[in-house]
């Protein structure tokens, strides 16, 4: 692990209504796990990886995040819902690594609680590169859908 590198992620959301109305938007900062730092020094060294964006329902009484997450609370599963973990574009200027996506088409109505950032696309699957709990974002067939843009920098 690449505990010299001093991280910080920064987390927007907009959630839109079916006719690409704003309904409500946010920030938070997040936080970068242990393994979202040896992720990152191999981004910002020049190593081209994909990204997918997670998204939990449920984050229980007490729940932290950690920097030993390597996975979200509660992710939205895939059946019964049409969700599936939305690939994300990135763009890397300096020492600044942003990537945003979009979740769309989620058929039942759920709440998000949780955002993750995933270096693979199996929902449920691991190695969560950073994570953090955004309140509560509704989502489903009343919904257009939720954009999220995640920036991490190396200060």
């Amino acid at each position: 692990m690449n505990d010299s590198l001093n991280l910080s992620g920064h987390i927007s959301w907009v959630l839109f209504d079916k006719n690409e109305n704003v309904i409500s938007c946010g920030n938070v900062n997040n936080v970068i796990t242990n393994y979202g730092k040896q992720w990152a020094a191999g981004v910002l060294s020049g190593s081209t990886n994909s990204m997918w964006l997670g998204a939990g329902t449920s984050i229980g009484p007490t729940a932290t995040v950690s920097a030993n997450d390597t996975q979200l609370f509660s992710e939205i599963p895939s059946s019964g819902y049409g969700y599936t973990r939305a690939s994300m574009s990135k763009t890397a200027v300096n020492n600044t690594i942003e990537y945003s996506s979009y979740i769309a088409g989620i058929t039942s109505s759920t709440t998000i609680r949780e955002v993750g950032l995933f270096s693979n696309s199996s929902v449920g699957g691991t190695y969560l590169v950073a994570h953090q709990l955004v309140g509560q974002i509704p989502v489903g067939p009343t919904y257009g859908g939720l954009q999220v843009t995640w920036i991490i920098s190396l200060n």
